[in-house]
């Protein structure tokens, strides 16, 4: 999965995730997020879920309006995009993270990374 512009993102700039090899024609959620590189953390801004469709021919597309943004992780760590300084040494950066609809996001896709600048 990829995220273009993926670095140098600002405010009001549109990042755009895309992949291909998913599953035609399936609903897919993409969300803003700050993940931990190894998968065992997130903190979703949940006012950017959306959903999205894949293609017939398995291309999946999903474009978001970036702010910065605030949002607790599953251990109620509060984590932001841009990523502070404290969180980028513990591994985490900003992504459009995509996950199957039907699993109400169980089955992760994948996530399109990126680096927003402070404003």
């Amino acid at each position: 999965m990829d995220a273009r512009p993926s670095t140098g993102v600002v405010a009001g700039d549109a990042v755009i995730a895309t992949a291909d090899g998913v599953e035609p024609g399936t609903d897919f959620v993409c969300v803003l997020s700050v993940i931990k590189a190894d998968g065992s953390a997130t903190a979703s801004d949940l006012t950017t879920l959306k959903t999205v469709t894949s293609t017939a021919d398995g291309e999946l597309t999903c474009s978001q309006d970036f702010e910065p943004f605030e949002a607790a992780d599953e251990g109620g760590a509060l984590r932001s995009c841009p990523v502070r300084p404290k969180d980028a040494a513990e591994g985490f950066t900003c992504a459009v993270a995509v996950a199957d609809a039907a699993s109400m996001g169980v089955l992760f896709v994948g996530a399109g990374i990126f680096t927003a600048e402070e404003p």
